[in-house]
């Protein structure tokens, strides 16, 4: 089914994302040097600028680097770390208000919006490839302050209206563990940093540029299907995570 003009993602975020197949796919390797903002530009049919936006998105997340005066370089990508853990509702919200409630502090998960979109690397991460996507986008506030930014990708089936079930306390997790099959279980979480788009600065209260943590994860239902690929932005003097392991 094809997404109506209104649903489909921007135009930088198309050409974000034929890039980044690319790179997935193998077409451009560590250590090569894209062609040219022009000639890249030309073979998409987009404007310079369009193409300058695009890489600088794959800039910030850590897949290219623009060096002076000698064009943009793909990155060795870091191994990340797989990490299964069983998650329930109270698992995910007890720990984190118990946190905040020691320190005298609230959060709320709030939506920010959702569409019918595609994304490539979400299709194969969700081993999805004819399923109906939809882009969730949220942010945690703490205190009335903005800590983290997130974009979620998922079968629409599980999350359309997610508007209408919305809780600000279990966000879309929540979604999901009223619509899943039981229990989710993370499949994998990676950690990284990048810094923060002009988009996620303003949210947050920071200067473009400031450095946020990226953490990005893979979760399935009980039955091992994924189902929903999250990558969270957030405040690097806000936020740290921390991995605990059973002995």
């Amino acid at each position: 089914m094809t997404a109506s003009p209104a649903a489909r993602p921007a135009l930088y975020r198309q050409v974000t994302d034929t890039l980044r197949a690319r790179l997935d796919a193998g077409t451009y390797q560590p250590g090569d040097r894209l062609p040219s903002e022009s000639i890249l530009a030309a073979e998409l049919g987009v404007h310079r600028l369009t193409m300058r936006r695009a890489l600088e998105e794959l800039a910030r997340e850590g897949l290219v680097q623009p060096r002076q005066g000698a064009g943009t370089f793909v990155l060795r990508r870091p191994a990340t770390l797989a990490v299964t853990v069983p998650l329930t509702r109270g698992e995910f919200t007890s720990s984190l208000r118990a946190q905040l409630e020691t320190q005298g502090q609230r959060y709320t998960d709030r939506l920010a919006g959702s569409e019918v979109a595609d994304d490539p690397r979400a299709r194969r991460e969700l081993r999805a490839a004819r399923t109906r996507m939809r882009r969730v986008d949220s942010f945690l506030e703490v205190d009335q302050e903005v800590w983290i930014c997130s974009t979620a990708w998922g079968p629409d089936r599980l999350l359309r209206d997610v508007a209408s079930v919305w809780r600000q306390t279990d966000g879309i997790y929540g979604v999901l563990l009223d619509r899943a099959a039981l229990p989710l279980r993370y499949v994998w979480r990676s950690f990284g940093a990048e810094p923060a788009s002009v988009e996620d600065a303003g949210r947050m209260g920071v200067k473009p540029g400031s450095p946020v943590v990226v953490r990005e994860g893979l979760t399935a239902d009980g039955e091992g299907k994924p189902v929903l690929w999250v990558r969270r932005r957030a405040r690097f003097d806000r936020v740290r995570y921390v991995l605990h392991y059973d002995s």
